[in-house]
């Protein structure tokens, strides 16, 4: 997998020297921030040490510039989660591990496209997780089912039905301003599925609440690495797709 990240990192000037020593930044924290590193793709990340009662925790700013130095403030630059597993892993560490929070909402900070990851101690963990083996796996709280789900059957066809309902006016919307999709047999196999025996419908839309598709591929990891090679899915090689199988 190390082929997958080309991302370049190189630590800069920090906002809490550009504050001291220029006045330029203030606030709460940001003048605390006293490290920084610009990748070759145009992410920014900013850091501070503070002392909990958990130990000595990293709070990281993760964000997008453009070259002018700007930051948007209107959702355009989101940071999928994978690219800030990918950039924690890159600056932090693949053996500490980091929280991102959705606070109360009185307690809501939300002025800039800037995400916050909370980086801990090396040893640290989470007395939870989902990992089969390597989390702590806790007691489930039983809460039972409903005796008679029959509304929520409904609710879940309604819903369901709404959802159809506004993406079929979507598809016909598009349709009237694009040209229509090519049918199955025209889609192009990628070169890493040549000479797989695939099933008749592989390219059927899958239907997520009663048939989850499935991948022997990191799906998400290999989309963000060809997208930040300028490639495409459907070219890579067998040999460039091994480095995204799921072990």
């Amino acid at each position: 997998m190390e082929e997958q990240s080309k991302r370049i990192w190189k630590e800069t000037v920090a906002p809490k020297y550009l504050h001291e020593v220029m006045g330029i930044y203030h606030g709460v924290w940001w003048p605390d921030m006293d490290r920084c590193w610009l990748s070759n793709d145009g992410y920014q990340v900013a850091s501070r040490i503070i002392s909990t009662e958990w130990g000595k925790v990293e709070h990281a700013t993760v964000q997008i510039i453009d070259d002018s130095g700007f930051m948007s403030s209107n959702g355009e630059r989101d940071i999928p989660w994978a690219v800030k597993q990918q950039i924690k892993n890159e600056l932090f560490g693949e053996k500490r591990l980091a929280i991102e929070v959705f606070p109360k909402q009185k307690n809501l900070v939300d002025v800039q496209d800037v995400y916050h990851l909370w980086v801990f101690p090396k040893d640290f963990d989470l007395p939870f997780g989902i990992h089969p083996t390597r989390d702590k796996q806790c007691r489930v709280v039983n809460r039972g089912c409903p005796k008679n789900a029959d509304y929520l059957i409904e609710n879940t066809r309604q819903m369901r039905g709404i959802s159809s309902d506004l993406k079929r006016k979507e598809n016909s919307e598009n349709a009237e301003t694009s040209e229509k999709m090519p049918d199955s047999d025209s889609y192009q196999l990628p070169k890493f599925l040549e000479g797989e025996e695939l099933s008749s419908d592989y390219f059927d839309p899958p239907d997520p609440y009663l048939d989850t598709p499935d991948s022997k591929y990191a799906l998400r990891a290999m989309i963000d690495y060809a997208r930040k090679t300028g490639k495409r899915v459907i070219d890579f090689t067998k040999e460039e797709a091994e480095a995204f199988l799921i072990k």
